[in-house]
């Protein structure tokens, strides 16, 4: 356009010369692995060719590769920008004296590309206000660093973009976008070590088992694979075995020290977190560590947010405190370095042999033990007899769990443990009767008692008690209430009570109910009381002779689930049907049952196992998704099966001839030692997963000829993955490609018209008896 100035088409000139230049970046890649990837995301990220004003913070632990990272992306991006600064260890330059200020002149010297150091601030605006420039800012340590060195983003010009990076995340308030980086793959991590070690990427021959030891300590940390790979580098491989046994004990101090930067700017209170979760807790679950660290006073909530930021800790999918290897094992060396010869004067104990060293002539507590600071309390396998004598201070205690004390005689007296929620005792057969102070603690919701066979009298009277659980504990008992206002589970299993207390049924916040009884139990409730209940599990011992009480199932009018055991009369819940809410029903070990009454019609899932006089099943419910039917012997035939059915398990249904129409939205159909099925409907194009394991009647050309042409007929649209197994003594001859053996090797073949492979196996005796896949 001719409403250019002169300066605009200078400009794009020479950005178009600059662009076609080769770039210098090429030399930086030189040894590197892993680059590539990373740089294709940050440059999404920064968005090249907008006129904004763009910032990105670049986040990991110490040693992941942040730096090498931030100077490929310099070194690549430099030339597309009228001026260029990178300031490296922003961190370890700025607690000098007046450190933060010579880094300031310094970056505006670069940008402005004058040699005097001393900058009137309207001057630099008015000379970076017209500029496009890159600002890396390499291990930035605290907000306050960021803040003075790009004190305001808007005296930078159109396009501008800052780069910073950082092992702390806190700082990245004033960031546009945040990556981080991630640890190498394995293959990029030998690939990256041996480069280091050999200056090739593969390992020397001999070196192959070591290499893979070696990158297997370094778990993807790039400093750690370049540092190990040049302390190996020209080592006989004696010397590489002798350094990968050290390892196991001492840690590589280069590495080390610069993981413990992070670690060195921690307070006194996020250091103690960090060492308890390095020795002690990495892998526990983040709500529990949380709680016990904060009865310990170390402030938790807080400070475990501060180690995620630092990249010192991660929180896994399943809410556990996760922590690199590396990151632990500098941390345990913290600790070791405390007293290196005397295990017992270290803040931390963690390896079963150093416990046993410093107890094994003590077998007391110490005598520094102060039980006010106790959080959980785990005894297990023990000789001891009793705890402790008298009344302790427990003002922090929340759980207890003993488990095989089998001369445990006593508890002790809990009534100062005003914060305890969990008790659990397991398997302490000595044990004759809980101590009364159970009753008076406002916060414990959860009492578990499992094999005290020992117990004659379980009287629980508790305002906060939420669940009961016990096991085993009933042979001999004599007297059995609980009161609880607030129980929303009671499970009670190999029971030989007849009854259960009328303060249960009268409570309208119980919701679960197991119950495993023997068979002089009367009833469950006819009262009011039940409609609250939402999972019963009632089993009933048939060793004892079955149950023929009546149970007024109606009452029951909240029910989701019912899990039943040992019921041999269909009289006994016959009113089923009732149950307008009932979504899943089990049924099973009732040996003697020949039918079953109308199902509801809310039912999703129908569970029956070992029944072995079943031989018919009712109109089965529309909204039913899976049937399993397992051990029904008698079973002839099924009805039709309902349009929403998934899953469809017919194990050891051994008089089962054929099976109805299968419903178009059918995905697994599992058919086990079903010995007299002659054939199979048409499988809907749904289905993705057969078995039909000891199903010696149908026959292999039958078999593999439904689901072949199944396959087929979606190829199209194939997810692969379908799956298909049945007995079978040879592959169809449709298989174009065919050997004996353990391995096949298939000629190229064009991919314009190939949609994927259908692959058959026949495996024989010792394997799976000759079925066929």
């Amino acid at each position: 356009s001719y409403a250019r100035t002169e300066s605009e088409l200078l400009k794009e000139i020479v950005g178009d010369v600059l662009q076609k230049l080769t770039p210098t970046y090429q030399n930086q890649l030189k040894g590197l692995v892993g680059i590539e990837d990373n740089y294709e995301e940050i440059e999404s990220l920064l968005k090249i060719g907008s006129t904004e004003v763009i910032t990105i913070g670049i986040w990991g632990m110490g040693g992941i590769g942040k730096t090498t990272l931030a100077t490929t992306l310099y070194a690549r991006l430099s030339p597309r920008f009228e001026g260029c600064c990178f300031l490296k260890n922003v961190r370890e330059n700025s607690s000098s004296h007046n450190g933060l200020e010579a880094l300031h002149n310094k970056l505006f010297a670069k940008l402005l590309e004058i040699e005097n150091h001393c900058f009137d601030m309207n001057f630099v605006r008015r000379k970076l206000k017209h500029k496009k420039v890159l600002i890396v800012l390499d291990d930035v340590d605290t907000l306050q660093q960021l803040e003075y060195l790009v004190e305001d983003y808007d005296l930078l010009g159109p396009g501008s973009r800052v780069i910073v990076t950082t092992r702390n995340k806190q700082i990245f308030s004033l960031v546009d976008e945040v990556y981080e980086v991630k640890k190498l793959s394995s293959d990029q991590s030998l690939q990256l070590f041996c480069l280091t070690v050999f200056g090739e990427k593969q390992p020397k021959h001999g070196y192959e088992d070591l290499s893979r030891s070696v990158v297997s300590y370094c778990k993807g940390v790039p400093l750690a694979l370049k540092v190990m790979g040049a302390s190996l580098r020209r080592r006989s491989e004696e010397v590489w075995e002798s350094e990968l046994r050290k390892l196991q004990k001492i840690p590589n101090m280069q590495i080390h020290n610069i993981l413990k930067l992070s670690y060195d700017g921690l307070d006194r209170s996020q250091k103690n977190i960090f060492l308890d979760i390095a020795c002690l807790l990495k892998g526990e679950n983040k709500n529990s560590v949380t709680s016990l660290l904060e009865a310990c006073g170390f402030f938790a909530v807080s400070g475990i947010e501060v180690l995620l930021d630092k990249a010192l800790i991660t929180i896994s999918n399943y809410n556990s405190i996760e922590m690199h290897d590396l990151i632990q094992q500098m941390g345990q060396e913290i600790v070791y370095q405390e007293s290196i010869k005397d295990p017992g004067r270290r803040s931390r104990l963690w390896k079963h042999d150093e416990v046993y060293e410093v107890l094994k002539y003590n077998k007391s507590l110490p005598s520094n033990f102060c039980a006010e600071q106790l959080v959980e309390l785990h005894l297990s396998l023990s000789k001891v007899k009793r705890l402790w004598n008298g009344v302790q201070d427990l003002s922090n205690l929340k759980t207890i769990l003993l488990d095989d004390l089998p001369e445990l005689v006593e508890m002790p007296d809990l009534s100062m443990a005003r914060k305890l929620e969990r008790i659990s005792l397991q398997y302490c057969i000595s044990l004759r009767e809980l101590h009364p102070s159970i009753t008076s603690l406002p916060k414990l919701t959860q009492l578990e008692l499992f094999g005290l066979s020992k117990i004659d009298i379980l009287k629980v009277h508790s305002k906060s008690l939420r669940k009961l659980s016990t096991l085993g504990c009933s042979s001999s008992l004599k007297e059995f209430s609980i009161t609880s206002k607030e129980m929303t589970t009671l499970e009670l299993l190999e029971t030989t009570i007849s009854a259960l207390p009328s303060s249960i049924w009268e409570n309208r916040k119980l919701s679960k109910l197991t119950l495993t009884v023997s068979n002089n139990f009367e009833k469950l409730s006819d009262e009011g009381g039940m409609g609250s209940i939402t999972t019963l599990n009632h089993s009933e011992c048939v060793k004892h002779n079955a149950c023929h009480t009546h149970h007024n199932f109606g009452n029951l009018s909240s029910l989701k689930e019912l899990w039943l055991s040992g019921i041999n009369d269909v009289s006994l819940f016959a009113n089923i049907q009732n149950l307008s809410l009932l979504q899943v029903l089990h049924l099973e070990n009732c040996q003697n049952l020949v039918s079953l009454p109308q199902l509801p019609p809310s039912l999703g899932v129908l569970s029956l196992s070992d029944l072995r006089e079943l031989v018919s099943l009712p109109q089965l419910p529309p909204s039913l998704e899976i049937v399993q039917l397992i051990d029904c012997r008698k079973l002839v035939s099924l009805p039709q099966l309902p349009p929403s059915l998934e899953s469809l398990q017919l194990n050891d249904c051994r008089e089962l001839v054929s099976l109805p129409q299968l419903p178009p939205s059918l995905d697994r159909l599992l058919l086990n030692d079903c010995r007299k099925l002659e054939s199979l409907p048409q499988l809907p194009p749904s289905v993705t997963y057969v078995k039909a394991i000891n199903c010696t009647l149908l026959g292999t050309d039958f078999t593999q000829r439904i689901a072949l042409q199944h396959m087929l007929s979606r190829s199209q649209s194939l997810n692969f993955g379908k799956f298909f197994m049945f007995p079978g003594d040879h592959v169809t001859d449709k298989c174009e490609f065919q050997k004996a053996g353990t391995s096949i090797t298939i000629p190229y073949l064009s991919p314009s018209n190939l949609c994927g492979f259908i692959c058959s196996l026949v495996l024989y005796r010792g394997s799976y008896d000759g079925i066929f896949i």
